[in-house]
Protein backbone atom coordinates (compact mmCIF):
# COMPACT_ATOMS: atom_id res chain seq x y z
CA UNK A 1 0.00 0.00 0.00
CA UNK A 2 1.45 3.43 -0.93
CA UNK A 3 2.29 5.80 1.89
CA UNK A 4 2.29 9.56 2.17
CA UNK A 5 6.09 9.44 2.09
CA UNK A 6 5.95 7.99 -1.42
CA UNK A 7 4.43 11.22 -2.76
CA UNK A 8 6.76 13.83 -4.21
CA UNK A 9 7.55 16.59 -1.73
CA UNK A 10 6.11 19.11 -4.21
CA UNK A 11 2.68 17.68 -3.30
CA UNK A 12 3.31 18.43 0.38
CA UNK A 13 4.37 21.94 -0.56
CA UNK A 14 1.16 22.44 -2.57
CA UNK A 15 -0.93 21.17 0.36
CA UNK A 16 0.77 23.70 2.66
CA UNK A 17 0.19 26.51 0.19
CA UNK A 18 -3.47 25.52 -0.19
CA UNK A 19 -4.01 25.24 3.58
CA UNK A 20 -1.95 28.33 4.41
CA UNK A 21 -4.73 29.87 6.52
CA UNK A 22 -5.55 26.62 8.33
CA UNK A 23 -2.86 26.26 10.96
CA UNK A 24 -4.30 22.99 12.31
CA UNK A 25 -3.92 21.30 8.93
CA UNK A 26 -0.35 22.48 8.50
CA UNK A 27 0.55 21.40 12.05
CA UNK A 28 -0.88 17.94 11.37
CA UNK A 29 1.00 17.72 8.08
CA UNK A 30 4.25 18.75 9.79
CA UNK A 31 3.93 15.78 12.15
CA UNK A 32 3.74 13.17 9.38
CA UNK A 33 7.47 13.06 8.62
CA UNK A 34 10.70 15.00 8.91
CA UNK A 35 10.58 16.08 5.29
CA UNK A 36 6.98 17.32 5.65
CA UNK A 37 8.01 19.12 8.84
CA UNK A 38 10.75 20.94 6.94
CA UNK A 39 8.30 21.99 4.23
CA UNK A 40 5.58 23.05 6.70
CA UNK A 41 7.86 25.06 9.01
CA UNK A 42 7.88 28.26 6.91
CA UNK A 43 4.08 28.21 6.82
CA UNK A 44 3.82 27.64 10.57
CA UNK A 45 6.16 30.50 11.43
CA UNK A 46 4.98 33.19 9.01
CA UNK A 47 2.99 34.87 11.76
CA UNK A 48 3.95 34.44 15.39
CA UNK A 49 1.67 35.39 18.28
CA UNK A 50 2.97 36.96 21.48
CA UNK A 51 0.47 36.60 24.30
CA UNK A 52 1.23 39.33 26.83
CA UNK A 53 -0.76 39.74 30.05
CA UNK A 54 -1.80 43.36 30.52
CA UNK A 55 -2.94 44.86 33.82
CA UNK A 56 -5.91 47.21 33.99
CA UNK A 57 -5.03 50.68 32.74
CA UNK A 58 -1.86 49.56 30.92
CA UNK A 59 -1.16 48.97 27.26
CA UNK A 60 0.77 46.00 25.92
CA UNK A 61 3.82 48.18 25.32
CA UNK A 62 3.73 49.60 28.86
CA UNK A 63 4.30 46.06 30.08
CA UNK A 64 7.78 45.33 28.71
CA UNK A 65 8.37 43.08 31.73
CA UNK A 66 5.37 40.99 30.65
CA UNK A 67 6.56 40.91 27.03
CA UNK A 68 9.96 39.40 27.89
CA UNK A 69 8.76 35.80 28.61
CA UNK A 70 6.81 35.62 25.33
CA UNK A 71 9.76 36.95 23.36
CA UNK A 72 12.08 34.51 25.15
CA UNK A 73 9.93 31.52 24.19
CA UNK A 74 9.81 32.52 20.53
CA UNK A 75 13.51 33.34 20.51
CA UNK A 76 14.32 29.85 21.82
CA UNK A 77 12.07 28.17 19.24
CA UNK A 78 13.29 30.25 16.31
CA UNK A 79 16.94 29.72 17.27
CA UNK A 80 16.45 25.97 17.59
CA UNK A 81 15.05 25.74 14.05
CA UNK A 82 17.13 28.56 12.56
CA UNK A 83 13.79 29.96 11.46
CA UNK A 84 13.94 33.74 11.85
CA UNK A 85 13.89 34.03 8.07
CA UNK A 86 10.34 32.63 7.93
CA UNK A 87 8.70 35.19 10.24
CA UNK A 88 6.77 37.89 8.37
CA UNK A 89 4.71 39.27 11.26
CA UNK A 90 4.48 39.22 15.03
CA UNK A 91 1.05 39.73 16.53
CA UNK A 92 0.92 40.98 20.11
CA UNK A 93 -2.27 40.10 22.03
CA UNK A 94 -3.28 40.42 25.63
Amino acid sequence: MPTFEALPMEICSHICAYAENNRTTIEALSLTSRSCHAIAMPYLLRRIHLDVPVLTGETVFDCSVNLAPALGQWNKLLNRHQAYKYVNAAVVTS
